[in-house]
């Protein structure tokens, strides 16, 4: 549910308190576990001491220092300046780690970033437990009548080769990697196409940066999509990138 007066998309220390107060009300009588999807549950943690036998756990899908490696890789001087605000969550981070029962980890990156210094001071292993996301085989399946009608509704045709990009436009996705990478493939084959899914502080200068490549005709921003509505636009693909400050390419 929302909560009233806390900053939307946000966490910040109205949603904390609010957050915090709504529990004690109306849950924390009958919760029989607390589960932290990033930093949710942070405002929860001082209501700990009074809920003994309850498990607290925490589910990472990232780490405030594995944010800052990434933005200083970067060398972006704006990348390099807002990991100053990592810094004073890898603080806020560390303290909670140490609070929580258990942390869970989405995938094999996170919990090497869960057992690096700093975060191994505070965080032991015997904590840290790795659950990979799982993935809806039924939902996303290859539907043949589905990519037809999208590629129809988009214009394209069977034979134009795809490629897709699903993921938060930021600048440590490294995207602005993969449209210039995108603008030399389309020089030589001029049936591809580059579908861009989701959406982020990034998308003005990802924009902005296809019109300077002269590739507006071949790149499609959807913006955000909702899961569940994701399946016809990544039956699309025959190529798919997965970016994180470089670019790797799935077929």
């Amino acid at each position: 549910m929302a909560i009233k007066d806390a900053t939307p998309e946000r966490y910040t220390r109205s949603w904390w308190r609010l957050s915090r107060k709504y529990f004690e009300q109306h849950l924390m009588d009958s919760v029989t576990g607390v589960l932290s999807v990033s930093a949710a549950a942070y405002g929860l943690l001082q209501l700990k001491h009074r809920m003994v036998g309850t498990p607290f756990v925490f589910q990472a899908h990232g780490t405030s220092w594995g944010e800052i490696n990434s933005k200083w890789k970067s060398r972006s001087p704006k990348a390099i300046i807002t990991s100053v605000r990592n810094m004073l969550w890898l603080i806020k981070d560390i303290w909670a780690y140490s609070k929580f029962d258990a942390v869970v980890a989405v995938g094999d990156a996170v919990k090497s970033d869960l057992l690096k210094k700093p975060v191994s001071y505070v965080l032991p292993y015997r904590k840290i437990h790795l659950i990979s996301n799982g993935i809806n085989t039924k939902l996303f399946a290859p539907d043949d009548n589905s990519r037809y009608e999208m590629r129809t509704a988009l214009g394209w045709t069977n034979d134009e080769q795809v490629i897709v990009s699903a993921s938060r436009l930021h600048i440590q996705k490294g995207l602005h990697l993969g449209l210039n990478a995108f603008a030399k493939i389309s020089q030589k084959n001029p049936k591809a196409r580059y579908m861009i899914i989701g959406d982020g502080p990034e998308r003005k200068n990802l924009e902005r940066q296809v019109s300077e490549l002269n590739i507006s005709d071949k790149v499609l921003f959807t913006g955000e999509v909702e899961r569940q509505n994701l399946p016809p636009y990544l039956r699309q693909e025959i190529y798919f990138y997965l970016q994180q400050l470089g670019l790797k390419v799935y077929h």
